[in-house]
């Protein structure tokens, strides 16, 4: 399994209590129709954040920008340093939320989103399969269906004599039904070697994405679980629990 090394850009959190917006849709845990409450207020709250909040100091959602990430090579078929710098995370907003349960302790649901782009710059050095492979510049990832998984864990904290909710764990585990891969300027910019290379890549497409997805799996969850904690801990627990 790959690890990552992930820096998140985003504005400090306030610590002042803030007000639910007006606008987001407000869940009652004890009504019949609950999950599908819970899954508009996803949906509703993701497009709303899409351009970021002033309000939360949430930076722009979609694309959602990560600074780095760093991937140590592993023991499967894609064995590479890789690195992803001033990554975008683009089509997040375009996301169909199902089968959600909460309990205010752990919240698991399902996502899916026709197809999620990373854009960003790249350093690679290693081995794909058998080939070796070297590079660094701007990368592209089109996931088509992108299809995830999610289990959020909270816990409660007190402040000034209010309950907060705190993201402790932001998990999440993805499938595709497709991925079309770019590296641009491999092999010091040679486009024979380097098409070649891209083709090869795009033919073993899954490989190459069950190589990555536990690091970007890791990286979002870590980018989301900051993004959820700016709004979770400015908004009294009372104002969100009915």
């Amino acid at each position: 399994m790959w690890t990552a090394a992930l820096v998140l850009l985003s504005a400090s959190a306030f610590c002042q209590a803030a007000k639910l917006p007006k606008n987001w849709i407000v869940c009652k845990k004890s009504a019949p129709d609950a999950g599908d409450c819970w899954k508009r207020a996803m949906e509703f709250s993701i497009q709303d954040l899409k351009n970021g909040s002033r309000t939360f100091g949430i930076l722009p959602l979609d694309p959602l920008r990560i600074s780095k990430i760093k991937i140590a090579p592993g023991d499967g078929p894609v064995s590479v340093v890789l690195s992803f710098h001033d990554l975008d995370i683009i089509g997040i907003s375009n996301v169909k939320i199902s089968n959600v349960k909460n309990d205010w302790k752990v919240v698991t649901f399902n996502a899916a989103n026709p197809r999620v782009t990373l854009v960003s710059k790249y350093v690679m050095d290693g081995k794909v399969l058998t080939l070796p492979i070297k590079g660094d510049g701007p990368c592209r990832i089109d996931i088509d269906n992108f299809k995830s998984n999610f289990t959020i864990r909270f816990k409660k904290i007190s402040r000034g004599g209010k309950e907060y909710l705190e993201v402790t764990k932001f998990q999440l585990q993805f499938t595709a039904s497709n991925a079309k891969l770019q590296f641009d300027n491999l092999f010091g910019g040679n486009k024979a070697l380097g098409n070649t290379m891209n083709k090869f890549l795009n033919e073993n497409w899954e490989e190459i994405v069950n190589e990555l997805s536990p690091a970007l799996a890791q990286a979002f969850g870590v980018a989301m679980k900051a993004v959820s904690n700016k709004i979770l801990t400015q908004i009294p627990f009372e104002e969100i629990n009915l």
